[in-house]
């Protein structure tokens, strides 16, 4: 990722900068001036997801929409931190997590028999609603640039908190659109079920924020075990492929490529990670 060979680049040439090693004080408060870190764990309170929409079919509302729940998952990380004055410092971390959802797609449409005022009795004009689960992934790639603090307990335990913007790239599967098979029985059944459902991979990068604690264990002067908890959250709009119902009357497909309105994505969660650091 280019953005993270720039943060990357910024964050060495502060750790060589003469003005930053001409303030650096007597009490060295992290036991080092600089750390890497390795960590694995899980994301949880990954943010759900879904969209719908609402057209006019047969003279009645027929309506479309997908929920698709969050799901907590593994995620690793990568990072590192430059201390600059005694507690104080500054950091870059790489994040990635990764998992598959069922995304619940449901539709009702309704019956057309209902459009007639004057139907001989015991004709059912219920309309027809019918869901099916769809598996869906969804992949975030984040890059965390962190102001860091941390204190010292001992010589052997480090606590710290941290923050700052985040920068994600993220995948994830919509449904686009969906194909209807509909019949009506001898006896004025009405039922419609799914023929073929497409999906498309959305793509987004977008910047949000982040922020955490650490808690870390010097087992030697260079090495520790540890681990953080990180919350980060980002947004952005993207279409919203139901509101294309041009085809839904003539062929019954609901959905496309020409929506009309758009819905909010959410991006983040809670990150529980253990590791190692390095420290120099």
């Amino acid at each position: 990722m280019r953005y993270l060979v720039a943060v990357i680049t910024t964050f060495l040439a502060l750790a060589v900068a003469p003005s930053v090693m001409g303030q650096e004080s007597s009490n060295n408060a992290w036991g080092g001036r600089a750390f890497v870190t390795f960590n694995v764990g899980a994301q949880t309170a990954s943010p759900a997801f879904g969209y719908e929409y609402a057209a006019t079919l047969f003279q009645q509302s027929a309506t479309a929409a997908l929920n698709t729940p969050g799901k907590t998952g593994a995620t690793f990380d990568v990072g590192s931190g430059l201390r600059l004055l005694q507690n104080l410092g500054v950091g870059v971390t790489y994040s990635r997590y990764s998992n598959q959802r069922d995304g619940m797609l449901t539709t009702t449409i309704p019956n057309p028999l209902a459009m007639y005022r004057y139907l001989p009795p015991g004709i059912p004009t219920n309309p027809s609603t019918i869901s099916e689960q769809i598996p869906l992934q969804r992949e975030e790639d984040a890059v965390h640039i962190q102001a860091i603090y941390r204190v010292p307990i001992g010589s052997r335990i480090q606590i710290g908190t941290f923050g700052g913007p985040s920068y994600f790239r993220c995948t994830d599967d919509h449904v686009t659109k969906f194909q209807l098979q509909a019949a009506i029985s001898p006896t004025g059944v009405w039922s419609v079920a799914f023929q073929d459902v497409s999906q498309l991979v959305d793509r987004a990068s977008v910047w949000g924020y982040h922020a955490g604690g650490s808690f870390t264990y010097l087992a030697t002067r260079h090495f520790g075990v540890g681990m953080t908890v990180r919350y980060s959250e980002a947004t952005h709009t993207t279409t919203n492929h139901f509101s294309d119902t041009s085809n839904l009357a003539p062929s019954g497909i609901w959905g496309g490529n020409d929506g009309t309105t758009s819905f909010t994505m959410k991006h983040g969660g809670i990150q529980w990670n253990g590791g190692v650091s390095f420290h120099f």
